[in-house]
Protein backbone atom coordinates (compact mmCIF):
# COMPACT_ATOMS: atom_id res chain seq x y z
CA UNK A 1 0.00 0.00 0.00
CA UNK A 2 1.54 3.14 -0.73
CA UNK A 3 0.99 6.36 1.86
CA UNK A 4 2.32 9.57 1.61
CA UNK A 5 3.24 10.77 4.91
CA UNK A 6 3.51 14.79 5.77
CA UNK A 7 7.40 15.16 7.35
CA UNK A 8 10.10 17.35 7.23
CA UNK A 9 12.63 15.07 7.98
CA UNK A 10 11.26 11.33 6.97
CA UNK A 11 11.87 10.70 10.99
CA UNK A 12 8.67 12.17 12.02
CA UNK A 13 5.02 13.59 11.24
CA UNK A 14 5.67 16.92 11.75
CA UNK A 15 3.74 18.82 9.29
CA UNK A 16 -0.11 19.92 9.01
CA UNK A 17 -1.80 18.54 5.38
CA UNK A 18 -2.47 22.03 4.72
CA UNK A 19 1.10 23.16 4.90
CA UNK A 20 2.92 20.46 3.59
CA UNK A 21 5.03 21.22 0.14
CA UNK A 22 6.86 17.86 0.03
CA UNK A 23 4.80 14.75 0.96
CA UNK A 24 7.16 11.49 1.23
CA UNK A 25 5.75 8.08 -0.29
CA UNK A 26 6.08 5.08 1.43
CA UNK A 27 5.22 1.52 0.07
CA UNK A 28 3.86 -0.27 3.38
CA UNK A 29 3.59 -4.13 3.72
CA UNK A 30 2.99 -6.20 6.31
CA UNK A 31 6.64 -6.88 7.29
CA UNK A 32 7.99 -3.69 5.33
CA UNK A 33 8.58 0.07 4.75
CA UNK A 34 10.16 0.87 1.64
CA UNK A 35 10.38 4.34 0.89
CA UNK A 36 9.67 5.19 -3.14
CA UNK A 37 10.31 9.00 -3.18
CA UNK A 38 8.57 12.17 -2.95
CA UNK A 39 6.31 14.35 -4.67
CA UNK A 40 6.30 18.07 -4.20
CA UNK A 41 2.96 20.20 -4.24
CA UNK A 42 1.90 24.05 -3.71
CA UNK A 43 0.80 24.26 0.49
CA UNK A 44 -2.78 23.96 0.03
CA UNK A 45 -2.97 26.33 3.08
CA UNK A 46 -1.78 29.57 1.85
CA UNK A 47 -1.64 32.81 4.36
CA UNK A 48 -4.21 34.82 3.04
CA UNK A 49 -7.64 34.47 4.80
CA UNK A 50 -9.57 34.57 1.49
CA UNK A 51 -8.54 30.65 0.69
CA UNK A 52 -9.16 31.65 -2.67
CA UNK A 53 -7.38 29.21 -4.65
CA UNK A 54 -7.84 25.84 -2.78
CA UNK A 55 -10.32 23.99 -5.16
CA UNK A 56 -7.24 24.19 -7.80
CA UNK A 57 -4.23 23.45 -5.10
CA UNK A 58 -6.65 20.84 -3.77
CA UNK A 59 -7.13 19.39 -7.42
CA UNK A 60 -3.48 19.92 -7.34
CA UNK A 61 -2.30 17.90 -4.97
CA UNK A 62 -4.75 15.15 -5.36
CA UNK A 63 -3.08 14.73 -9.23
CA UNK A 64 0.38 14.18 -6.85
CA UNK A 65 -0.62 11.74 -4.90
CA UNK A 66 -2.19 9.73 -7.04
CA UNK A 67 -1.65 6.06 -6.34
CA UNK A 68 -1.44 6.80 -2.18
CA UNK A 69 -4.07 5.03 -0.29
CA UNK A 70 -3.58 7.01 2.70
CA UNK A 71 -2.04 10.17 3.81
CA UNK A 72 -0.71 10.36 6.82
CA UNK A 73 -0.43 14.23 8.86
CA UNK A 74 -0.31 15.81 12.10
CA UNK A 75 -3.50 17.29 11.06
CA UNK A 76 -5.88 17.90 8.66
CA UNK A 77 -8.84 20.26 8.28
CA UNK A 78 -12.35 18.79 7.58
CA UNK A 79 -12.90 19.94 3.98
CA UNK A 80 -9.46 18.39 2.90
CA UNK A 81 -10.09 15.27 4.56
CA UNK A 82 -13.81 14.74 2.64
CA UNK A 83 -12.21 15.20 -0.40
CA UNK A 84 -9.04 12.91 -0.18
CA UNK A 85 -12.02 10.81 0.91
CA UNK A 86 -13.70 11.34 -2.77
CA UNK A 87 -10.78 10.91 -4.14
CA UNK A 88 -10.15 7.49 -2.44
CA UNK A 89 -7.58 8.40 -0.09
CA UNK A 90 -7.94 7.58 3.74
CA UNK A 91 -6.65 10.02 6.47
CA UNK A 92 -4.41 8.79 9.06
CA UNK A 93 -3.40 11.70 11.78
CA UNK A 94 -0.51 11.00 14.19
CA UNK A 95 2.44 13.01 15.50
CA UNK A 96 6.14 11.17 16.21
CA UNK A 97 7.79 8.37 14.09
CA UNK A 98 6.93 8.13 10.35
CA UNK A 99 7.82 3.86 10.98
CA UNK A 100 5.41 3.59 13.67
CA UNK A 101 2.97 5.98 12.34
CA UNK A 102 2.89 3.41 8.61
CA UNK A 103 2.72 0.71 10.56
CA UNK A 104 -0.93 2.59 12.22
CA UNK A 105 -2.31 3.51 9.27
CA UNK A 106 -1.41 0.00 7.03
CA UNK A 107 -3.05 -2.12 9.98
CA UNK A 108 -6.20 0.77 10.12
CA UNK A 109 -6.36 0.71 6.36
CA UNK A 110 -5.68 -2.80 5.40
CA UNK A 111 -7.56 -4.56 8.30
CA UNK A 112 -4.53 -6.11 8.48
CA UNK A 113 -4.83 -8.33 5.52
CA UNK A 114 -1.68 -10.29 4.20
Amino acid sequence: MRIAVATSNQKTVDLHFGKTSIFSLYDVERDAIHRAGAVEVIQYCASDPSHSQHEQRFAAIARALTGCRAVVCRQIGDLPRISLAEEGVQVYTAQGAVDEALRDAWLLFSAGSP
